[in-house]
């Protein structure tokens, strides 16, 4: 008897273990999804003088707008919150290029997010 209890529960474990490993593996897709999620950061450039610090034109050819300001470590899919009179307004990177001679100087098509 005692052989066959054990038989059960190493049936039992089996499939707890297989289950357990599809747990396993839904948390951490969920986990690495959340993780790349919030791997777009969001800049705010409220605060900053057009003109001065940043210029927006209308992009020829696209939707949106091309923007041209400094700082590093912008990326397609980030988010720039841009002064509009009293208001802001979000915009979203769809693609960034930095200029060759420096490192932080960058031009990037935005979109306007849907709010």
């Amino acid at each position: 008897m005692s052989a066959r209890i054990s038989e059960n529960e190493s049936a039992k474990s089996g499939s707890v273990g297989t289950n357990t490993r599809f747990s396993f593996h839904r948390a951490l897709k969920d986990i690495l999804g959340s993780f790349f999620r919030l791997a777009h950061r969001v800049h705010n450039f409220s605060h900053y003088s057009f003109g001065q610090d940043y210029i927006l034109e209308p992009a020829y050819g696209e939707s949106g707008f091309l923007m041209t300001s400094q700082g590093d470590d912008i990326k397609p899919g980030d988010l720039v919150i841009l002064s509009n009179g009293s208001a802001c307004t979000q915009y979203q990177v769809k693609e960034i290029e930095y200029y060759f001679d420096s490192c932080d100087i960058w031009t990037a098509l935005l979109n306007p997010v849907n709010s």
